[in-house]
């Protein structure tokens, strides 16, 4: 069990470490890149661009948890409010699982929209901030090479 524990870590550690690789070397090709080729190990090179692509995919993951937390509560809600709905007026058990189902999908979706509308801005404006900071310590490390 411990083994097998293990080897899920590390290969969710090697997925994460080439995910986040690829997601920073896209970052640097959109400003352009002092060091020419991207390989993998290049934005390990510690300056303001591996900070802001790690807080980047950082406040996106957390933002799509929250995301899913609250499209998943809200499904749970609507199917919790339709079963008990069924049972108050007699209705049979798989009809009422099928109702519910129904209302849970539509909830989730509304709640889907709602997030997104929410978070959006919130994290667009986040993300220009950091293109400032990305932008401002790029040109800083320009002068210093």
């Amino acid at each position: 069990m411990a083994f097998q524990m293990r080897t899920f870590l590390y290969v969710v550690f090697v997925v994460g470490y080439m995910s986040l690789s690829f997601i920073a070397g896209l970052c640097r090709k959109i400003v352009g890149s002092p060091v020419g080729k991207f390989g993998i190990f290049d934005f390990l090179y510690g300056g303001s661009g591996t900070l802001v692509c790690v807080v980047k995919e950082s406040v996106k993951l957390y933002v799509n948890n929250i995301r899913t937390t609250h499209v998943e509560l809200a499904r749970k809600k609507a199917v919790e409010s339709s079963l008990a709905d069924a049972r108050s007026q007699g209705i049979e058990s798989k009809v009422a699982a099928k109702q519910a189902e129904k209302a849970g999908d539509k909830a989730a979706e509304i709640a889907n929209k709602n997030a997104n509308r929410i978070l959006g801005p919130i994290v667009s404006s986040g993300w220009d901030l950091f293109e400032v900071i990305y932008y401002q310590g790029f040109n800083k490390e320009l002068q210093h090479h």
